[in-house]
């Protein structure tokens, strides 16, 4: 294996470890959290469309998204981040996706 390949695998496997570290840390949750949590709580998924409370700005289709991870389980609090651990780490991998072939188009020009 090449350096280059080391040092994104090497990067790559530091980060999931961070985010993983993270996760599993059961932080308590913030304010925000809090509050978009109560809103799961007590709120249908047609309901979550219109305003929430007290006074929350979230985007909608994504906190359908999160309701129906929470549901599934439970409404634990690793549920409610999980939706958001999935994406970081998707956009992640496929950054480093997009890295890769621009430096291949770069070294074929």
């Amino acid at each position: 294996m090449n350096k280059t390949k080391f040092l994104f695998a090497l990067c790559a496997l530091i980060f999931v470890g961070l985010c993983l570290f993270h996760y599993f840390s059961a932080r308590p949750l913030w304010l925000d959290e809090e509050f978009v949590f109560k809103n799961l709580l007590h709120h249908g998924y047609g309901d979550l469309l219109g305003p929430l409370q007290p006074v929350q700005s979230f985007p909608r289709l994504y906190l359908i998204f999160i309701k129906a991870f929470s549901v599934n389980f439970n409404y634990d609090v690793l549920s409610l981040r999980l939706a958001s651990l999935l994406c970081m780490l998707g956009a992640y991998f496929l950054l480093m996706k997009l890295v890769i072939i621009a430096a291949m188009i770069l070294r074929l020009c």
